[in-house]
């Protein structure tokens, strides 16, 4: 949070789950949980969702 109050916040999902193919930390109900992702929200900007697809 402080970094969004900074001006804005990345974060990304890369770690996967041997046990579920899934992003740590994302439930079967989660749909981006499927592929390994980047979030980025600038203050003034809406979310961007990257899902990373291949190999």
């Amino acid at each position: 949070m402080d970094r969004f109050k900074q001006g804005g916040a990345y974060h990304k999902d890369y770690a996967i789950d041997p046990k579920t193919g899934r992003v740590r930390g994302h439930a079967e109900d989660n749909e981006h949980g499927a592929f390994h992702h980047i979030n980025n929200k600038k203050k003034r900007w809406k979310k961007v969702l990257i899902n990373i697809l291949g190999k």
